[in-house]
């Protein structure tokens, strides 16, 4: 009887880690994600070719993702 309770207990515990070890997995994913999100909020995209200045987060990520090397468009940080 005292076999099968310490049995059991171990078990919680096992599942307990399992579960920590699986939020910290995503928290650490969550966490770039968010940093990925922030940068693209704090930068600005001055493309001169068009004569503007995109400061949209999802524009700024499309336009630094299709033309990286685009002549003229440059990324500017707001700080």
């Amino acid at each position: 009887m005292l076999r099968s309770h310490i049995y059991l207990a171990n078990n919680d515990v096992l599942k307990r880690q399992k579960q920590l070890i699986l939020l910290l997995e995503i928290h650490s994913m969550l966490f770039q994600i968010e940093q990925v999100e922030l940068f693209y909020q704090n930068i600005e995209v001055i493309d001169l070719n068009k004569r503007k200045i995109i400061q949209k987060p999802h524009l700024v990520k499309r336009a630094l993702k299709d033309n990286p090397e685009k002549p003229f468009v440059f990324a500017y940080h707001k700080n």
